[in-house]
């Protein structure tokens, strides 16, 4: 609705773009084709001032319509002179995570591992990546639990689950 009425009221569009001098956009891996058509809406004639952050490796808002393509297509979508940047500061994740991490996209989605090198680790944990296999998902729950409950009451627990019918043994298991 919002690209239709900038594009139908060209003196809004303007009133729009003329008080937003700058363009942030966070997350841009995750945009959808609205929200792309919304960015190039307040941003045309004024691209040198958009900056966008984001990286096609984290999209997960594809059930929504999000397409990491938006940002592999950057360039087309503002011209020749959008300069795209390598973030190479890591404040997030332990070196031996990152590190773990990136082998396991490179793997299924590709990519230069080359970058490693160049990446500068600010979080200097040494936290280790352990690797389990299971046959039932009730093994995995019973597993789950006895590690969690020998680490004892801890914020630093985090379980991902890729759909919420997984974590229902976890659950029952941890009650």
């Amino acid at each position: 609705l919002a690209c239709k009425l900038l594009r139908k009221y060209k003196h809004i569009l303007v009133s729009v773009q003329s008080g937003a001098k700058y363009l942030l956009v966070d997350e841009y891996q995750d945009i959808n084709h609205a929200q792309c058509e919304l960015i190039r809406l307040l941003s045309n004639g004024n691209e040198k001032n958009l900056f966008v952050v984001g990286d096609k490796f984290q999209s997960i808002y594809g059930y929504r319509g999000g397409d990491p393509e938006y940002i592999n297509a950057f360039k087309q979508h503002y011209g020749a002179e959008a300069e795209e940047r390598v973030l190479l500061r890591n404040w997030r994740c332990p070196p031996n995570i990152f590190k773990g991490a990136f082998h396991m996209v490179q793997h299924y989605c590709g990519g230069d591992v080359r970058i490693l090198d160049q990446i500068e680790f600010k979080n200097t944990s040494t936290a280790k990546i352990m690797l389990r296999t299971f046959d039932q998902q009730n093994r995995e729950a019973y597993y789950l639990a006895e590690q969690i409950m020998d680490l004892g009451p801890s914020p630093d627990v985090l379980i991902l689950v890729p759909q919420i019918n997984y974590a229902k043994p976890i659950k029952q298991q941890l009650s």
